[in-house]
């Protein structure tokens, strides 16, 4: 579902990234002329736990405060994809409010072009923030399929989510 000014003219790579510091790094340092065959999705991972206090390491808050810096800093303001399949759908922010939400008002802050990636599985609140986001920004979204979407009636599937989209 990406905008319509977003047709693919040329063979694009799409590698999916885990938004920790190497790979964002690595992306940061590929050549300009690559960079223009890339439309990198970067999945940001759970925060890491501590074992010796059964707790993440860090806050939510504080996992994803650095994603619009450094999205800035490393793609500047060429697009991307974003997505969150590792946390928990309707997981928040301190504030409330939803973590995907909180990513994509971090990159607009930087003028970053980021776009947001779903599922046909994924929590209702999740659904409801990538609606939102939509609205917000005009750049569509993308839809991830795994395997097992594609048993039964995926179109029927496949509709649901975008009629929540719209």
């Amino acid at each position: 579902m990406l905008a319509e000014d977003q047709t693919m003219e040329k063979t694009m790579y799409v590698p999916i990234l885990k938004w920790r510091q190497g790979e964002y790094l690595a992306v940061g340092r590929t050549r300009e002329t690559i960079k223009d065959w890339m439309y990198p999705l970067f999945e940001i991972p759970v925060e890491q736990w501590d074992f010796e206090n059964d707790a993440p390491a860090k806050s939510l808050d504080d996992h994803l405060k650095n994603v619009g810096k450094r999205l800035s800093t490393n793609w500047k303001k060429r697009r991307c994809l974003f997505d969150s399949p590792h946390l928990a759908g309707d997981d928040t922010m301190a504030n409330g409010d939803h973590h995907l939400a909180r990513v994509f008002d971090l990159a607009r802050a930087s003028a970053c072009q980021a776009i947001p990636v779903t599922g046909l599985g994924r929590h209702l609140v999740y659904q409801q923030a990538v609606a939102s986001i939509i609205a917000q920004d005009g750049r569509g979204c993308a839809l991830r399929l795994i395997p097992d979407d594609l048993e039964g009636n995926p179109s029927a599937k496949i509709d649901g989510v975008m009629h929540l989209l719209a």
